[in-house]
């Protein structure tokens, strides 16, 4: 049957939650834009635009350079750490 105070409970720490994970992306959002007003004061934007336009072999030079500053650094799967449900660590691949 269906019990109403449970699930009015079960309101609170949701909207806490919810509260915590939108402070969190504001502040995130937030900090990214004083880091890209920064390097914009800076002419950070406008040394590498030069630098970029710069490169010897044209369009080509320019896109290769893109794709290589732009590719993260990537670890093998069966390297990573991957956490379980739990919240302990476990080195051996995904744990669920």
């Amino acid at each position: 049957m269906f019990d109403g105070i449970s699930e009015w409970r079960r309101l609170l720490p949701m909207l806490i939650e919810t509260a915590a994970l939108s402070g969190a992306i504001l502040i995130i959002i937030g900090t990214a834009t004083g880091m890209a007003w920064s390097l914009t004061q800076s002419g950070f934007s406008a040394k590498l635009a030069s630098a970029m336009t710069g490169l010897p072999g044209g369009s080509a030079s320019f896109l290769a350079i893109s794709v290589i500053a732009s590719t993260p650094s990537v670890r093998p799967l069966s390297e990573c750490r991957q956490l379980t449900v739990n919240g302990l660590w476990s080195d051996s691949g995904m744990s669920l």
